[in-house]
């Protein structure tokens, strides 16, 4: 078939979820629709039924783009008849979208489970196919506790990087693991995790939210994003135990999640009393106040397969705002913080995690330092607005493997 290179890209994106969830994978997509709108493109959504809260309407709209949900999508049925039903109802939602939206490319994002649904329609009406693998969604498959699942997630996985026209990876480390996996090194490319110009003006310290959580006279140290057990906050609360002769410091934990009620539970257990402040889960437009509390950002990840892969968000939105950064070794986090604009510790050593907390604690200077350096790589390196126009590329070359087949 002859398809023509538009000047205007008409992508449609298919998600497990977006907006008004409020986690990474939401802000990353809604980042990329709102920046190819301001390319002067058209893309449009279609979300799966995974969409929560569960969408009551058809179609919503964010920034002049339109949300396209299955809306009541229904219970939860047994697993594997879930999945089948919930590809056929993304399947026909597609179609729907289709007729409507007229797309030239139809972009699907992790998991495989939707990309495989977006593929087959895809191929039935003959428009090039991107998938954009987003982080490892079957997880290792050393320590599955589904080990068929996660046979068949690979299998599913494999079946659709063969048959994309052009991949996209948001790391090297994990296009690195498409690879090994056997993807087509030819029709992949990295488009990296961003942050927004707005993130680049950095917000006075907020008075009242420093007298809310006791903050006055102190260095705070903090965590913000989901608290799960990949993130290693179970190795800062060690290293804050021994830390109880380091006087004129606090840390904030700052989100929610499955393992929240474990770390507090440890904090209570080794004593650390009003040195850890728990404040649940952020709405997305608090993220700057809390940001402008903080002196040192912390994210001691523990590694494995994903965090070795896998490049977070939130150390960006830190690197924008000019913080002090202290950081594992896990890869995704070295591939994103390199060691001029950071204090990197060994995965799991709660002991060099004290000593870089305490050498920051001690030293302003250094923290100033560390903060400006990171402001300028992130600058330099990691804007939306430079990140976002790679995809023409990704788009002309699905473009082009499209005819070839």
């Amino acid at each position: 078939m002859k398809l023509s290179l538009p000047r205007v890209w008409r992508p449609l994106h298919v998600l497990d979820h977006s907006l008004p969830m409020n986690n990474g994978y939401a802000v990353r997509s809604a980042s990329i629709v709102r920046e190819q709108r301001r390319l002067g493109w058209q893309p449009c959504v279609v979300t799966s039924p995974n969409q929560q809260p569960q969408p009551g309407v058809d179609v919503e709209e964010f920034d002049d783009v339109r949300y396209h949900r299955i809306a009541n999508p229904g219970p939860r049925r047994r697993p594997f008849l879930h999945e089948i039903g919930s590809v056929r109802k993304l399947t026909r939602r597609l179609e729907k979208a289709l007729a409507t939206e007229q797309p030239d490319v139809i972009h699907a994002h992790s998991p495989s489970t939707w990309a495989y649904a977006a593929l087959r329609v895809a191929r039935k009406y003959r428009l090039p196919f991107v998938y954009e693998m987003r982080g490892l969604w079957q997880g290792d498959s050393g320590n599955h506790p589904f080990p068929f699942k996660y046979l068949a997630g690979d299998m599913l996985e494999r079946y659709v990087l063969r048959r994309a026209d052009a991949l996209v990876a948001i790391s090297n480390g994990l296009r690195q693991d498409l690879v090994n996996r056997g993807a087509d090194e030819q029709r992949m490319f990295v488009v990296r995790n961003g942050v927004d110009e707005e993130s680049f003006q950095i917000p006075a310290r907020d008075i009242e939210l420093t007298r809310e959580l006791q903050l006055n006279g102190v260095v705070t140290l903090g965590y913000l994003g989901s608290l799960f057990t990949r993130e290693g906050l179970d190795v800062l609360l060690r290293a804050l135990s021994s830390m109880h002769r380091e006087s004129g410091f606090k840390v904030v934990l700052a989100g929610g999640g499955a393992a929240e009620s474990h770390l507090r539970q440890l904090a209570q257990s080794l004593d650390l009393g009003d040195r850890v402040v728990f404040t649940g889960r952020v709405a997305r437009d608090e993220l700057p106040r809390y940001y402008s509390i903080m002196d040192v950002l912390i994210y001691p990840r523990i590694r494995n397969r994903t965090t070795d892969t896998v490049t977070p968000l939130k150390p960006l939105e830190a690197m924008a705002f000019g913080k002090a950064i202290v950081s594992s070794d896990a890869g995704g986090l070295t591939e994103l913080l390199p060691a001029s604009v950071c204090r990197r510790f060994p995965c799991g050593d709660s002991a060099a995690l004290a000593r870089c907390c305490r050498e920051l604690i001690r030293d302003a200077t250094l923290r100033q330092q560390l903060g400006r350096a990171a402001r300028a790589h992130a600058e330099q390196h990691y804007r939306w607005t430079d990140v976002i126009p790679l995809y023409d590329t990704v788009y002309a070359t699905a473009v082009t493997n499209a005819e070839r087949a």
